[in-house]
């Protein structure tokens, strides 16, 4: 898959942002090898590998105890005001 002008000017009226003409070539080069480098993560044969939430290696229960606590203490804390 390649990025072209046209897909660049697609992108940028759905996101509703202004591209400059001479941000464009430069959008285009950025996208395309952003393009290859998710090409290349593909060749990466994952089979055995156990899905993480983070780069930190911290389980699901820990994650969920966390913000859960959070949560609580933050809607207790709205209920006072």
């Amino acid at each position: 898959m390649s990025i072209d002008n046209s897909t660049v000017k697609k992108v940028a009226s759905l996101a509703r942002i202004e591209i400059k003409g001479d941000e464009e070539d430069t959008i285009i080069n950025e996208l395309n090898n952003i393009i290859g480098w998710v090409d290349e993560l593909q060749k990466i044969n994952t089979d055995n590998v156990e899905p993480l939430l983070s780069v930190f290696n911290e389980s699901m229960s820990k994650f969920w105890r966390f913000f859960g606590c959070k949560q609580i203490i933050l809607l207790k804390k709205l209920r006072k005001i």
